[in-house]
């Protein structure tokens, strides 16, 4: 099953297309997770800015792989 969360960007990797995210529930910051892009052109893809806040989907593991798949 995959977990849900939402949280705040808290650094924005623009090279890798990754983000670290905040989440108030745990106050952990996550690893590195992986912005999903929404069109075929690289630059013109979307991503968050640090403070934005973003909806997360994780793999079912404990730190398992996370993406982020929106802003909110």
């Amino acid at each position: 099953m995959e977990t849900l969360r939402i949280g705040t960007v808290q650094s924005v990797d623009i090279t890798q297309r990754t983000v670290r995210v905040f989440f108030t529930d745990t106050k952990i910051v996550s690893a590195p997770l992986k912005v999903l892009r929404h069109c075929a052109d690289l630059s013109d893809a979307w991503l968050p800015n640090v403070n934005d806040t973003v909806l997360c989907l994780y793999k079912e593991s404990f730190n398992g792989d996370g993406y982020v798949i929106g802003g909110v």
